[in-house]
């Protein structure tokens, strides 16, 4: 083969290259943005993860209207992190004292699946604690992972696990006195 289709080839190669590179891109999914806040001494005006925008929240306030949306990759890995940008608002009630300065969250994201990916959950606690959960469920279900503040709210789940599904593993969690 003389140098001339040599180099050609070369040139084709490099283009199957390129095109193919999308190909090995990793999946990523949609998850729309929800917040919660958990005793925290200002309200928050604004979160974004990622960029994606959050709503406002109270100071103790949680399940805030979703927001759309935030991109993740299809399957977790380890060391998978968010960054978590808050403006707050001056808390209610007596003399107003300035709100806190904007602050940055660099937060890992708490292992997920494809079965049970959906919303990404932003917890927000006292002294700048912030967790990332991604789940299909809600903070109570008995299927979220467990928060420092919420118990599972089994009385939502006592129809689910009498009628609906007894078969699920969860409903075996349940305190016999939750079953009735």
């Amino acid at each position: 083969m003389n140098a001339r289709a040599s180099g050609f080839f070369s040139i084709i190669l490099a283009a199957i290259m390129v095109l193919a590179l999308p190909a090995c891109a990793e999946k990523s999914i949609p998850a729309s943005v929800r917040g919660y806040s958990h005793h925290i001494e200002n309200s928050i005006y604004n979160f974004t993860v990622n960029g994606a925008m959050g709503s406002n929240l109270g100071t103790n306030g949680g399940g805030s209207a979703s927001s759309c949306c935030v991109m993740l990759p299809a399957r977790w890995r380890p060391g998978l992190m968010a960054t978590v940008d808050v403006e707050y608002s001056t808390p209610q009630g007596g003399p107003p004292p300035p709100p806190p300065p904007p602050r940055t969250f660099n937060v890992l994201i708490e292992e997920y699946t494809e079965q049970n990916s959906g919303a990404l959950q932003v917890h927000f606690y006292p002294h700048g604690k912030v967790r990332i959960v991604v789940s299909k469920y809600s903070p109570g279900h008995p299927k979220y992972p467990p928060l420092e503040d919420i118990e599972p709210n089994w009385d939502w789940y006592r129809n689910y696990c009498t009628f609906d599904v007894p078969s699920d593993p969860v409903c075996k969690a349940v305190p016999k006195e939750k079953r009735q």
